[in-house]
């Protein structure tokens, strides 16, 4: 990767010098995300994020808000990964429903085939036509 710095002499870059890329997620995906988990009105509420355990660093600026988060700390736009959908289940509402995230992130093939044929159901373009 080339970087011109022409535009700016007040930069100077020396071997061993460190570019951070810093990727946000996209207003109108954050958007749909907020409106999808009915907390748009909660968006720009200051939030104060706290571990559940003392040993936990958390690794989220805090305070924040639910707009930042997703906007700047998560990735909201890829599908959810395996190790993900297993760490979910410690949360699910139900017996079935913690059994079914671990059916699905146990394995690769079949997390595979569940995230294939419902990519186009999760796709936020058909939340909001």
């Amino acid at each position: 990767m080339e970087l011109d710095l022409a535009e700016h002499p007040e930069l100077h870059y020396k071997t061993g010098d460190h570019l951070a890329v810093w990727p946000i997620n996209p207003d109108a995906e954050v958007e749909r995300l907020l409106t999808a988990l009915g907390r748009s009105r909660q968006q720009d509420i200051p939030t104060t994020i706290k571990p559940l355990d003392a040993s936990t660093k958390v690794t989220i600026p805090t305070p924040t808000t639910l707009a930042t988060i997703f906007r700047h700390c998560l990735e909201i736009c890829a599908p959810v990964s395996r190790s993900i959908v297993l760490s979910l289940a410690d949360f699910a509402p139900t017996d079935a429903a913690k059994s079914y995230l671990l059916f699905l992130g146990r394995d690769r093939d079949t997390y595979s085939s569940f995230r294939d044929r419902h990519a186009l159901v999760l796709s936020p373009a058909l939340l909001h036509p």
